[in-house]
């Protein structure tokens, strides 16, 4: 984990909670591939995401730690859109093989971040918050209802390689 990362995510999304934190970390080690159970739905869900989706106040691509990034649906409109986007989803999702062992270390090194004041967390929280998630088994999480309430996310994870034709695409 690049500490730089978490710090600079922390700051630029003020109120977030320690799930949110997780879920940045996650989607960073383990990209999107835990999202795709079906590929055939995902056109249709991306799609229907599009049309409902409200606007947020996030940037359009928001880079993660690694080689994955979040790409907010607002960057691009119905028509060319779903296309260009579910092939780049499809494409990102592959098993990350040693996801689970760059989680754990990232999670070792969070509660030094906290007692250094770099994220506004206490330690002690962190510490009794990464033990239940590693008791569940480090199941994907969702986003806090204060990060969704206040962002509106919508997006997909990415691979960041991708990234480089997008602007043809869009």
């Amino acid at each position: 984990m690049s500490k730089d990362a978490v710090i600079k995510y922390c700051r630029d999304n003020e109120g977030l909670e320690i799930r949110d934190v997780f879920k940045f970390l996650y989607q960073s080690c383990f990209g999107c591939e835990h999202l795709i159970s079906d590929p055939e739905t995902v056109h249709d869900r991306i799609r229907d995401e599009m049309q409902y989706a409200e606007s947020d106040d996030l940037p359009d691509i928001e880079m993660l730690d690694g080689d994955f990034c979040r790409v907010h649906l607002k960057a691009f409109n119905e028509d060319n859109g779903v296309e260009t986007l579910t092939g780049m989803f499809l494409l990102s999702a592959q098993k990350q093989e040693d996801g689970m062992a760059r989680l754990q270390d990232s999670l070792e090194e969070l509660p030094e971040l906290a007692y250094k004041g770099l994220i506004p967390f206490d330690k002690d929280d962190i510490q009794k918050a990464v033990t239940e998630w590693q008791d569940n088994g480090f199941s994907p999480v969702h986003h806090s209802v204060t990060f969704r309430e206040r962002h509106h996310p919508a997006y997909r994870v990415v691979k960041k390689e991708l990234l480089k034709d997008l602007h043809h695409r869009v």
